[in-house]
């Protein structure tokens, strides 16, 4: 019988179906914890959105004009800018699919794609799936970029591509750092796409994260990705942004109509409810998540368990682990299946074993993170 050829056996499978696969194995009496999936957990309040007539069709391919104006302004009050206009948006479904229409609207199969390591898996995953090449390159332990090795990376690649606040590593990249990879790509005249789902939590939020919105010609190089889903607790709604210059979205709609078509409507129209109404609520939401991980933090070096943050922030903690001569994925199996805590290795998001585990604590109540650090200091003994 003639097997049907498949491809991607390269690519890791999703990893946090791995992680929650590894849940089964705890034979213990108290529940598990799953710290590895990457949402908050909060439920917005919904009881005054309205679907209007109609939006069980499809509509506009960019998204509906009233969301992407709000989406605009949004932006700009955060940014402190007049820079961003309702035609630099194009709405998709989630924050992934906007990496993966801009990507593949920039990038051709066969060129390569600087990633900061540690990286979101699923950057890597879609360009790998794609034929595009990572080029890893490390970040220091408290988020600066090597400007020589960054500058040997760009000379050889066709993007850069971050994540700040980092997915898994919670790090924040400096200004100085955002602006230093964007000069590189203005020198080599490439484009600097860059993942803010998690800049609502960021630990300073009185100031914008960069200002590249504020100079006229961010157009021609800077893109940057956003999620509503994560912002208002709404990831199943499946609802993103792409923010850029009008030829790289016009090329990033071709790849969209093929994928998603539009953005789902119900969650457009949250989306749009929700910059209307919950920014507040966004906000004391991202109060809460900051002082869950301060929390986590303080109690996990209080404990003694051998487990050390090395990073933290967004919804992310990057523990150390203390087992020695265990691969972190190995690490990953024994806390799960000893004391009942998922969380997702660190090789998920580097080229090799990093030693370390993720854990999300965004979405977990504080007696539930202070348990974890006493089933942390159990399983170390």
């Amino acid at each position: 019988m003639t097997t049907l050829r498949t491809l991607g056996g390269d690519v890791v499978v999703p990893p946090i179906s791995q992680a929650l696969s590894w849940g089964k194995d705890y034979t213990g009496s108290l529940a598990v914890i799953d710290a590895s999936q990457g949402t908050s957990g909060a439920t917005p309040p919904q009881d005054k959105v309205g679907l209007e007539e109609g939006s069980e069709h499809y509509g506009p391919r960019w998204g509906a004009a009233s969301l992407r104006e709000a989406i605009a302004e949004d932006l700009c009050i955060q940014y402190g800018t007049t820079e961003i206009t309702p035609e630099d948006v194009l709405v998709t479904a989630g924050c992934n699919e906007a990496f993966c229409v801009v990507t593949r609207a920039l990038v051709a199969p066969g060129d390569s794609v600087v990633l900061l390591s540690p990286y979101y898996f699923n950057h890597d995953m879609w360009l790998k799936l794609n034929g595009i090449e990572p080029i890893y390159l490390t970040l220091s332990g408290d988020g600066r970029v090597d400007g020589k090795a960054l500058l040997a990376a760009t000379e050889r690649a066709a993007a850069i591509c971050a994540v700040s606040p980092g997915n898994p590593t919670g790090l924040e990249l400096s200004g100085k750092s955002i602006e230093l990879i964007a000069s590189a790509c203005r020198r080599y005249e490439i484009p600097f796409i860059l993942d803010e789902t998690y800049a609502f939590v960021r630990r300073n939020p009185s100031r914008p994260p960069h200002r590249l919105f504020a100079n006229d010609e961010w157009r021609n190089h800077f893109i940057s990705l956003r999620s509503m889903s994560k912002e208002f607790s709404i990831p199943g709604y499946r609802v993103g942004a792409a923010i850029g210059g009008q030829r790289v979205l016009e090329a990033a709609a071709k790849w969209h109509d093929c994928i998603s078509i539009v953005a789902p409507s119900p969650g457009q129209a949250f989306a749009e409810f929700a910059l209307a109404h919950l920014t507040d609520w966004r906000g004391a939401l991202a109060d809460d998540i900051r002082l869950k991980g301060e929390r986590f933090v303080e109690r996990l070096a209080l404990a003694n368990t051998g487990f050390e943050v090395q990073s933290w922030g967004g919804f992310f903690a990057w523990l150390k682990h203390p087992f020695v001569g265990m691969t972190d994925e190995e690490a990953a199996k024994r806390v799960a299946s000893d004391v009942g805590v998922l969380t997702v290795p660190g090789s998920y998001f580097a080229a090799g074993d990093t030693g370390h585990l993720r854990l999300s604590y965004a979405a977990l109540s504080g007696s539930v993170l202070d348990d974890i650090v006493g089933r942390l200091k159990e399983v170390s003994r």
